[in-house]
């Protein structure tokens, strides 16, 4: 939606619950074989160069119908992809032209590198720096890096005891007792959870759970540390915001977190847990956490980002257009 917004030319928006988003765009039937799914599956048989392909699903027919039912129709110039390996070669196969979205972590199997290899371009949601190391050179030669992919918070009036905690929906969500304990451990310091918590009991009086909000950017305002995972969305709002950034990544596939927090923590721009810390942690970790240099978040941070990427996107799709690429 966001990119969207700055587009200069038609847009269309693709995916799986759009109507109860009350999103107007092309609504895909749900193609997962259960709600635990990290998006590839079990079969031996699969093709290597793919990493999700069930047999016999009606929910991945009816996608890929719906998506070839529209490239017909659309004679899209460019298509976006947002992670999805099969999208991205069902797309190149209609030959509908691709920018690829990848994600950080060493994302070197075949089904990705088969991915990036056909698409036009490829857009990495985070800063150059943060790549990984092992990432092949002709892979980053592919990339338009695009940090700063976020709503703007606002960068002033950051007060240090003022901490926001940003949930993400990966995971189950986290007991309330676990914020309890840490706002009894610091009591000078106001705490406010955004996202789902499991429980609530009566809270101390400087935590605030406030469950999913609409505006995450505008929850911020005012933040002077933020904890979180080490997911694209928070990642960039933290370095957006020029809060300090407690950063406990979370289990994904491709050491998606793992290696985004590891390349914070390498340009001083985060503090890593590997796990929630114990209550009586909570002094020595805001302590630890004022020492962060208050600019390093900044330098991995574009505050053109989002109308940068809106017109890389855009001279992809009007080279397309034209045959620039034939």
């Amino acid at each position: 939606m966001l990119l969207a917004e700055k587009m200069d030319r038609d847009v269309t928006l693709i995916g799986t619950g759009l109507e109860a988003l009350d999103v107007v765009g092309i609504d895909l039937p749900d193609d997962r074989l259960g709600r635990e799914f990290d998006g590839r599956d079990s079969d031996d048989g699969r093709p290597h160069s793919l990493h999700y392909a069930p047999l016999r699903h009606a929910g991945v027919r009816l996608r890929a119908a719906a998506l070839n039912r529209w490239f017909e129709e659309a004679d899209p110039s460019l298509l976006v992809v947002d992670v999805s390996v099969e999208v991205a070669m069902l797309a190149r196969l209609a030959s509908v032209p691709v920018a690829y979205v990848r994600l950080a972590g060493l994302r070197v199997d075949q089904p990705h590198l088969e991915a990036f290899r056909g698409a036009s371009t490829l857009i990495a949601p985070f800063h150059e720096r943060l790549e990984h190391p092992d990432t092949p050179e002709w892979v980053r030669r592919k990339t338009f890096y695009a940090p700063g992919l976020c709503r703007r918070p606002a960068v002033a009036d950051r007060d240090p005891r003022r901490i926001t905690v940003v949930l993400g929906r990966g995971a189950s969500p986290p007991p309330a007792r676990r914020f309890r304990e840490m706002a009894l451990a610091i009591p000078d310091h106001v705490i406010t959870v955004l996202g789902e918590v499991d429980g609530d009991g009566e809270l101390p009086e400087n935590l605030r759970l406030l469950g999913w909000v609409d505006d995450v950017s505008e929850a911020l305002r005012g933040t002077g540390i933020i904890v979180g995972g080490a997911g694209d969305g928070v990642t960039n709002l933290a370095l957006a915001s020029r809060a300090r950034f407690i950063c406990l990544p979370e289990a994904r596939p491709f050491d998606e977190q793992a290696a985004k927090a590891m390349a914070l923590s390498e340009q001083g721009a985060a503090l890593v847990l590997e796990e929630w810390s114990d209550a009586g942690d909570w002094p020595s970790i805001m302590e630890a956490v004022l020492h962060l240099d208050a600019e390093a978040g900044g330098r991995l941070d574009d505050t053109d980002g989002v109308e940068r990427c809106a017109r890389h996107i855009s001279s992809c799709a009007e080279d397309h257009r034209y045959g620039v690429y034939a």
